[in-house]
């Protein structure tokens, strides 16, 4: 059985937010402070239960950092195929690309054929820096 996709006011202000900030990785925080600065009426628990059902609706990605202390959210809108390729994530503006050339197939061919390790793209990140902020630091 489908869940229901009931919008309230508060899960429409965090998913508009989303897709205003399509290529940023967003934490709760993020989403709540720009929220809070445009309608003072939202909480952060508001914020935090909105993020969790967009989550399982597959309209954001959650992405957990490596202590499971914080997690990030990205939006994907009805991509499911955002869970089939790696992102690449500019630490200096959060900026997010999608590695969904087919380099990646041969990446996740290599590790499979001679590691015997099954690649699973959803949630993961390689951190660098991305064309524009290299261009600003030089």
């Amino acid at each position: 059985m489908e869940k229901s996709r009931y919008n309230s006011r508060g899960k429409q202000l965090v998913l508009n937010y989303f897709i205003e900030n399509p290529d940023k990785m967003l934490s709760t925080e993020d989403v709540y402070n720009a929220l809070i600065q445009q309608h003072d009426s939202i909480n952060l628990t508001t914020v935090y239960r909105n993020l969790e059902k967009l989550v399982d609706e597959n309209l954001i990605m959650a992405f957990v950092s490596d202590d499971r202390k914080k997690s990030t959210y990205k939006f994907v809108g009805e991509q499911s195929s955002c869970n089939d390729h790696l992102h690449l994530l500019c630490t200096e503006c959060g900026k997010v690309i999608h590695l969904d050339c087919n380099f990646m197939d041969e990446i996740a061919a290599h590790i499979s054929d001679k590691h015997d390790f099954d690649l699973k793209c959803s949630n993961s990140i390689i951190y660098g820096i991305c064309k524009e902020c290299k261009s600003k630091n030089k």
